[in-house]
């Protein structure tokens, strides 16, 4: 029986390692669940200890990770919002957990919200944003999973992903960044030729819009100047550790201003994850009239998770966009869902050497320019299974 076991679980790791144990790779593949609920946990963001590499889970709570070979002592740790902390050595869970199911404690402490002077609870925002800022390297070189799912009406009409070097340089108020795509993947569907400019539509999103709005908490300063108490609402609620604050537009103010719910560590005051963008207000962004085309956006909303320590910095960041168009005789509703997996922010320079040629590329330009399957190959998000299902029924 020990010999048949041991086996069993030899066989096992052996399928966690065998697609790329020659490489000095393997893929560690594991599923988040919720301890009390059982429920799958989403936004977990997955890192070695002591070390810049990293993934999230995905809403099935399933996630892939890449390790080097060098790194199979190290540990992995497990973070989420509203949960414990949880560290683990990397060898114990190839071995000791045969099924890959981690399980994540909630903190035991929650109390009701409170309620707070909106100057107190701005000075409390605004000491995080500088504290996460101080943390934030001005310049790096991050190594990126990217993903699209275009739909219009509802109905998938293009899915992309992309294997993507950003190239930050975050010194100045406005951060700037370098985009190198070095793989990409793009799936359309097959239209009639009455329907053929479904396939042709640009993304509603840039491929560096995360990187470049969301790298900083700079984003997160409009909320606590001079004007925050004549425009914004402000509620704070202790999580036990961590710090709700949820902010939005006051009813009586009729302008285009954003919303946001931000999480803080009161350990560290560094900010762990943010949902920012239009949402109350979105009635009073004005129409766009060109001359063939008029817009309206009916949604625009981010969800960014951060990897908090002695460096901080975008680990993930899923931003959704929905315009409501009319172009001559075409009309209808583009929907646009992109997310960005930040796997490594210590690339080295002499990575982007070989690459010059692609520097600036663009994802739906390069349509399907790659040499490996990279979405299996390297640490990237993990589809669905009702994603899967989406993309083989509509493409």
């Amino acid at each position: 029986m020990k010999k048949i076991k041991f086996t069993v679980l030899h066989l096992f790791a052996l399928v966690l390692t065998s697609p790329t144990l020659f490489a000095q790779s393997f893929k560690l593949s594991g599923t988040l669940i919720d301890s009390v609920s059982n429920r799958p946990l989403e936004y977990v963001t997955i890192s070695l200890c002591n070390r810049s590499i990293g993934t999230a889970s995905n809403p099935d709570g399933k996630f892939t990770l890449i390790v080097d070979a060098p790194h199979i002592s190290d540990s992995i740790r497990f973070s989420h919002v509203g949960f414990e902390t949880k560290t683990i050595a990397l060898s114990k869970s190839l071995y000791s957990q045969g099924d890959v199911i981690f399980t994540l404690h909630p903190l035991s402490r929650v109390l009701e919200e409170v309620t707070v002077r909106p100057r107190s609870i701005a000075d409390i925002l605004n000491s995080a944003i500088q504290t996460t800022n101080s943390s934030i390297a001005h310049s790096s070189i991050l190594d990126v999973y990217f993903r699209e799912f275009a739909y219009l009406d509802d109905d998938l009409f293009k899915f992309a992903d992309a294997a993507i070097f950003y190239k930050i340089d975050a010194a100045n108020k406005k951060v700037k960044v370098e985009t190198f795509v070095a793989e990409s993947r793009i799936v359309k569907d097959s239209v009639s030729s009455d329907q053929k400019w479904k396939s042709d539509v640009e993304s509603l999103i840039d491929a560096d819009k995360s990187a470049k709005e969301f790298y900083t908490m700079d984003y997160l300063q409009k909320f606590t100047g001079k004007n925050r108490d004549i425009y914004f609402d402000f509620s704070l609620q202790d999580l036990g550790q961590v710090t709700k604050i949820e902010i939005n537009p006051k009813s009586t103010i009729r302008k285009y201003l954003p919303s946001a719910i931000v999480y803080i560590d009161q350990l560290t005051n560094q900010i762990q994850r943010v949902d920012y963008g239009y949402d109350s207000h979105l009635q009073y962004m004005p129409s766009i009239n060109l001359f063939v085309l008029k817009y309206a956006v009916k949604k625009d909303w981010s969800t960014n998770i951060y990897h908090t320590g002695d460096q901080v910095f975008l680990r993930y960041s899923k931003v959704m966009q929905d315009i409501d168009f009319k172009l001559g005789k075409k009309s209808g509703v583009l929907r646009s869902n992109v997310e960005v997996l930040v796997t490594d922010v210590a690339v080295e320079a002499d990575k982007l050497k070989d690459m010059s040629l692609f520097k600036n590329s663009s994802i739906t330009k390069n349509g399907n320019s790659y040499t490996s399957r990279f979405w299996e190959d390297r640490t990237a998000i993990i589809p669905t299974t009702e994603e899967l299902e989406e993309i083989k029924q509509g493409l």
